[in-house]
């Protein structure tokens, strides 16, 4: 690294702020409740079996307010208990060139991990119920995440040189990323 060089930084969670915004404006515009169901919002194949608590599934009790306040209870696939043969972070730092797409994620959460309680129940926090935000989102505007953030936060905002890691460029123009460690240089 010289000095003056721009260089990509990923933001991390950061990333939540502005999606619960985003997720703010469609409620403020009506486009959705914070009451509203995850259910009724996203395709089955997104929640199905994230929620199962003594064999019940409670995805149903879920909300969009659950989601943004860490209660929904669902599991958080970056640092949460797992039972897979080795923890999130261990398989990203053995296999760095693994893209993780948001189905690959709640994958990821449905075959290892386990609810840590019913909607509404305690705070936990959960990376992957801001997975499931990113895809209401894609489904309330018809827009990929990064489209979507670009258009109605990023853009906005003046943050010219911000990108959805992986995903947009700045600018908003889609990333081409086929080496995830290479989009860091």
């Amino acid at each position: 690294y010289r000095f003056g060089e721009k260089r990509r930084y990923h933001s991390a969670s950061v990333g939540k702020v502005m999606t619960a915004t985003l997720i703010l404006q469609l409620v403020s515009e009506g486009r959705l409740r914070l009451d509203d169901p995850l259910t009724t919002l996203v395709p089955q194949a997104d929640w199905a079996e994230l929620f199962v608590v003594d064999g019940v599934d409670l995805a149903d009790q879920v909300t969009v307010e659950h989601l943004l306040s860490h209660t929904s209870g669902a599991a958080d696939y970056f640092e949460g208990k797992t039972n897979a043969p080795r923890s999130f972070v261990d398989e990203i730092i053995e296999n760095p060139d693994q893209f993780w797409t948001p189905a690959a994620l709640l994958d990821y959460s449905r075959r290892f991990q386990r609810p840590v309680g019913r909607p509404g129940e305690r705070f936990n926090y959960s990376d992957t119920g801001y997975v499931l935000l990113g895809r209401i989102i894609e489904e309330a505007t018809a827009q990929s995440l990064g489209a979507a953030l670009h258009e109605r936060v990023i853009g906005p905002s003046g943050m010219a040189e911000s990108c959805l890691l992986f995903r947009t460029l700045p600018g908003g123009e889609v990333s081409d990323v086929q080496d995830p460690a290479a989009a860091l240089d």
